[in-house]
């Protein structure tokens, strides 16, 4: 077991997995999240500037690979527990019943679309950590997943980004 990785295995104690992630450091992991793509808009942009076709095909070409790197960034989360946001921000989203990471089925996936719950009530939602004991958001309360902190290993923040984009190859748990 890595350092910092929180106990797996059966049902998990009251504060067993460890300390939660503060609402500062979960706002970190989505803004790296968020951000990685900023050179590619900007790209985007310069060509969308320089001619309509340029720009067109740059659209579609972000679009595709945007959502492939999203995918990708799912599955690092689902099966190691962290993606390149979680790494920089030195967080883990696992289970709050087995401690464990998610697994890299639709259960990410799913846990975003319960995210959507966070945003109908005026954004409220996604300040739930700011108060709640677990520091949890409504998506993560309906998901039961928690993030706490610790830094995951091995891989490094630059390893993961380039990781995001190598969609062609499984995600190893090391």
């Amino acid at each position: 077991m890595p350092p910092g990785m929180p106990p797996q295995g059966g049902p998990v104690s009251p504060g067993a997995v460890g300390e939660y992630a503060s609402w500062g450091s979960r706002v970190i992991g989505v803004l790296v999240r968020s951000f990685i793509f900023l050179p590619a808009w900007i790209v985007v942009l310069i060509l969308a500037a320089i001619s309509d076709v340029l720009g067109i095909l740059a659209w579609v070409v972000l679009i595709v690979f945007g959502v492939a790197a999203t995918i990708r960034m799912f599955i690092q989360r689902g099966h190691l527990g962290y993606d390149v946001g979680d790494r920089a921000a030195g967080q883990f989203l696992i289970s709050e019943t087995t401690g464990a990471p998610l697994g890299s089925g639709m259960t990410v996936f799913v846990r975003q679309l319960a995210h959507i719950v966070d945003s109908l009530i005026c954004y409220i939602g996604w300040l739930f950590p700011l108060w709640d004991a677990k520091r949890q958001t409504i998506g993560d309360k309906i998901m039961t997943t928690v993030v706490v902190k610790g830094r995951p290993q091995p891989h490094d923040v630059k390893t993961l980004l380039v990781n995001a984009f190598m969609f062609w190859t499984p995600v190893i748990k090391t």
